[in-house]
């Protein structure tokens, strides 16, 4: 995440999300890239990938409550 976004995001109060670490996580060992991404090469998500940034967008402005 490029130190200017990094700013943008505190200088305005938004929350920052970074899927990095998420991706890094599922891409653990024997875990192919396509099925998060387009292609092994490609940096594009597929439906997959664009479901678990949902997800990460999702927690940060509203994070999940713990069961009672």
């Amino acid at each position: 995440m490029s130190e200017e976004l990094r700013k943008f995001s505190a200088a305005h109060n938004l929350p920052l999300v970074d899927p990095r670490e998420r991706f890094v996580e599922l891409l653990g060992e024997d875990v192919p890239r396509e099925r998060y991404f387009l292609s092994a090469i490609n940096d594009h998500p597929n439906n997959a990938g664009y479901a678990e940034i949902a997800e990460l967008v999702a927690d940060a402005f509203e994070p999940r409550q713990s069961p009672q």
